[in-house]
């Protein structure tokens, strides 16, 4: 039973559980990055239906909702809040730091891009719309801002 690799475990657990009644719906996938769509696959293939993706590699498995989470991003929108904390004490007039507002901006560009590389490669699992995409730490409120008034 403890044999193959631990998202395969995982996996055959998810199983286990779906068996007994007692589905496992949602699992993060912690795992190296050659692995992740492997790992993603097996875990859909197990009746898992939604991923948080701490892999730090895309991935988009048919029949599952992800999470791409990136710790570098994050890290990256953490440090920008803590210097803009720093020189501008609390934030922006509207409670925004120009850290977060800049974090959302570079999100949606990045986002943009990943969508047109894989629209130009013909890879079909291309990522989510921006509503369903994870927000950049940081930059969450102001991306739900968007999205408020996008749907108005």
């Amino acid at each position: 039973e403890g044999e193959g690799l631990a998202y395969e475990r995982a996996a055959r657990y998810c199983e286990s559980q779906r068996a007994e009644g007692d589905p496992v719906s949602v699992a993060l996938l912690g795992c190296e990055r050659r692995e992740a769509e492997a790992a993603a696959d097996a875990l859909v293939r197990a009746g898992v239906r939604g991923i948080w993706n701490y892999t730090g590699e895309l991935i988009s498995p048919k029949g599952a909702a992800v999470i791409n989470f990136n710790f570098t991003d994050a890290l990256l929108s953490l440090c920008c809040e803590i210097t803009a904390a720093g020189e501008n004490g609390a934030g922006t007039a509207n409670g925004q730091s120009p850290a977060s507002t800049a974090a959302a901006e570079e999100r949606e560009t990045w986002e943009s891009a990943v969508a047109a590389e894989n629209r130009d490669s013909g890879d079909t699992r291309a990522m989510p719309e921006n509503e369903n995409a994870p927000e950049t730490v940081g930059a969450g409120e102001e991306a739900s801002e968007r999205r408020r008034r996008s749907d108005e």
